[in-house]
């Protein structure tokens, strides 16, 4: 633009426009580049903010190094168990680790437990210790102003708590008669009653006692902390020597009661394993005479059982030749059925069969088949095989005999079998009983063994009175506080200021920020603004709008759809006939825009058309009465003539092009030659067409018709539009062909009436 650029009412000129199709990525987005000078003007630009941060965190760290208390802290390492594995296998091995995952967890609930730690406190007289006994130490100093305040709070909060959820119970706890008061009072109090003045201190140094196990080893590390540094070590020391000493004496009284128990029970148990040894030996006595019986029994038995299996063996295989026999003969007759059989005769029957056809065959090649030689051997193939069958029949008639005869003898033998079992069982009775009594001595016996080895076990464990841990190393009083860490703190403080600062300065710099001007309009779109229009009045219906229009045709609203008219004329090279206006989708005011251009046009003597392609909503179509089957949308499908679903008559005095909703993807249907075919005939038919696009909200919602429109108007609502809508969606815009560009900022404060 030149010097003499025109301006707006407010006196703000035209911004340069920048270039209208900036390169884009492939995915048609633009290409964001964060160059070295860009950082360091934000960092500029935010520099008292982030050095005010990081200043407001490193004094907050100081003022806590200053205000908190040194803690030394000191470690000392304790071995769990048995864990001489010089002569385990791998199967104890396994079993060891399953012991020790399963039991560790007990190990460690016990160096917590408050037994272990009242041992503690009694020893090292941590009820003496202010540290540990908070009633030592003097009253703090009263401070007016937080003491009165801290009072009062106090006094509310007790005072809501009464209103809010009654008074507090009794603690006396009794039943219709009163005769448990007593009991419950004293098992409630239990925890009380162990501990007694010991109490406040165990809590302390449970809190200030850490035990944890190294990974899955059997070594546990006892950690303590305390004001004092040789307290911190003299606590850790004490956890492990007394969690020894309570497994030694835990473990002496357990072997003790173990030891006096498996005496009585071994001496039953001896006792017993002679009486049942004796009846053994008694009643083996008496049926030892008898034994050769049973052997020979045995023996009878193995033989009956032999034969018959090998007479069962023998009665299947005749049984499975002659049904084998029998299905052949029933498939191809007697004479097949003589191959499955090998006797002498049936051999001999078929050799001479062999020879007798070899020879009718000759006869036939020297003298014919009719000649008498011919037939007369052919009579002696038929007796040769009618020979064949007759001894296929005997030797069938033998297998049947055969296999009945088996099949008597397999009978006999099932019987005399079953009767031997009969005379084996009656006869093992007594070996039955013999068994038992020996089994039972046996069972007593290893049972004695087995009581008897533990006994010596255990007498020795008792006498040894050994622990199941082992000290590995003792603290020493750390040299350092473990807390606060003055030069780390700070440091971290710092470091840590330093990115919450810069933190804080880009959630500043990337928050939501709306345009409200035609200069940053300008400076974000590179397009001219045409026009900045107060707030519209949104849902507004065509009849509405034009009576509106026609009965003050001097108002604001007026004024601005003529101020509009004249600047797209201005900006134009060429009077525009095909102008484009798109929106978001949160817009309402893009129709409104539409009705007062197409409105401007008309009483300017121009023939203009108002077109809606906004076929996701049809958001202008509902301004007007329309009939629901007329829409530019037929018109493309071909279901209608143009001329047809053009509605000529409307309130504001403008033939209006309906739009009817569709779920199809408006680049689909607008980037089609038909749509430019019906675009081109519009444009040439009418002065002017207003077409109003769909609304941005992606790729599939651009209005890009296979034609070049004179200027596509790109409105900005500053109530519903940020920079990030149009770094996402500008560049879908700028895809509709257009010799111009334009933007339109609505939704100023104030309204159009």
């Amino acid at each position: 633009m030149t010097s003499n650029t025109p301006k707006f009412a407010e006196g703000v000129p035209f911004p340069q426009p920048v270039q209208a199709n900036p390169p884009a990525g492939g995915d048609g987005t633009e290409s964001i580049v964060v160059r070295p000078k860009d950082l360091i003007a934000f960092l500029r630009r935010w520099v008292l903010l982030i050095g005010a941060v990081a200043a407001i965190i490193v004094a907050f760290a100081v003022v806590s190094l200053v205000r908190t208390t040194p803690t030394y802290v000191a470690s000392a390492q304790m071995l769990l168990g048995d864990q001489g594995l010089g002569d385990r296998n791998s199967f104890d091995l396994v079993e060891a680790q399953a012991i020790s995952t399963s039991v560790i967890e007990g190990e460690l609930a016990i160096l917590r437990s408050t037994n272990l730690l009242l041992r503690v406190v009694k020893r090292l007289e941590l009820e003496k210790s202010p540290e540990f006994n908070p009633s030592l130490l003097p009253p703090p100093a009263r401070t007016p102003i937080v003491d009165d305040v801290k009072d009062g709070v106090d006094t509310v909060t007790t005072w809501a708590k009464t209103l809010l959820l009654g008074p507090e119970p009794s603690a006396e706890v009794t039943d219709a008669s009163g005769e448990l008061s007593g009991a419950v009072d004293a098992a409630s109090n239990a925890n009380e009653e162990v501990l007694g003045e010991y109490r406040t201190p165990v809590e302390r140094l449970r809190r200030a006692v850490s035990v944890r196990q190294q990974g899955s080893s059997f070594v546990v590390t006892v950690t303590a902390r305390s004001e004092d540094r040789r307290m911190a070590a003299a606590i850790a020391n004490s956890v492990m020597e007394e969690y020894i000493a309570f497994l030694t004496d835990k473990r002496f009284a357990a072997a003790q009661r173990f030891t006096n128990w498996l005496e009585s029970r071994v001496t039953d148990l001896a006792l017993k394993w002679e009486e049942s040894a004796n009846d053994v030996l008694a009643y083996q006595t008496r049926i030892e005479g008898e034994a050769d019986s049973s052997v020979r029994l045995d023996q009878q038995m193995t033989e009956m059982t032999s034969k018959l299996v090998d007479a069962r063996a023998s009665l299947a295989e005749l049984e499975a030749q002659l049904e084998t026999l029998d299905a052949a003969v029933a498939r191809n007759g007697v004479l097949a059925a003589a191959d499955l059989l090998s006797t002498d005769a049936i051999q001999t029957f078929r050799q001479d069969l062999l020879e007798l056809q070899r020879d009718e065959m000759q006869l036939v090649r020297n003298f014919g088949e009719d000649s008498t030689q011919v037939q007369a051997m052919q009579r002696a193939v038929e007796r040769t095989m009618e020979n064949i069958e007759s001894e296929v029949v005997r030797a069938r008639a033998q297998l049947s005999s055969s296999a009945a005869q088996q099949r008597i003898n397999v009978t006999a033998l099932r019987g005399s079998l079953r009767d031997l079992e009969s005379l084996t069982l009656a006869g093992s009775k007594e070996q039955i009983r013999l068994d038992q009594l020996m089994r039972v001595s046996d069972a007593n016996r290893r049972v004695y063994e087995e009581f008897l080895g533990r006994f010596k076990e255990t007498s020795e464990i008792k006498n040894l009175q050994r622990s199941d841990a082992e000290i590995i190393t003792f603290a020493s009083p750390p040299g350092t506080p473990d807390t606060p860490r003055k030069k780390v703190t700070l440091v971290l403080a710092g470091a840590g200021g330093l990115f919450a600062g810069i933190g804080v300065a880009m959630l500043l710099e990337l928050r939501r920020r709306a345009i409200g001007n035609n200069t940053a309009l300008a400076r974000q779109t590179g397009m001219t603004v045409l026009a900045h229009l107060p707030t519209l009045p949104h849902s507004i219906s065509a009849q509405r709008l034009a009576q509106r229009l026609n009965s003050r045709p001097d108002s604001k609203m007026a004024a601005a759809a003529r101020d509009l008219r004249r600047n797209i004329s201005l900006v134009a090279d060429q009077p525009a006939r095909a102008i484009v206006i798109a929106s978001n989708a949160n817009d309402g005011s893009a129709p409104g825009i539409a009705m007062l251009l197409a409105w401007s046009y008309a009483q300017s003597g121009k023939r203009c058309l108002l077109v809606d392609t906004d076929i996701r909503t049809a958001s202008l179509s509902s301004r007007f009465d329309v009939p629901e089957d007329v829409s530019f949308v037929s018109a493309l499908y071909g279901e209608r003539a143009v001329s047809d679903c053009i509605i000529d008559k409307t309130p504001l005095g403008v033939p209006f092009l309906p739009a009817a909703r569709s779920s199809a993807d408006p680049e689909m249907i607008f980037s089609t030659q038909r749509s430019g075919a019906i675009c081109n005939e519009l444009i040439e038919r009418y002065d002017v067409v207003v077409f109003l696009a769909p609304a941005l909200s992606g790729a599939s919602d651009v209005f890009a018709p296979p034609i070049v429109l004179d200027i596509a108007l790109l409105n900005i609502d500053c109530k519903t539009m940020d920079d990030a809508w149009l770094s996402e969606n500008l560049p879908y815009f700028r895809r509709t062909e257009a010799s111009k560009r334009g933007a339109i900022l609505s939704g100023l404060p104030g309204k159009i009436v």
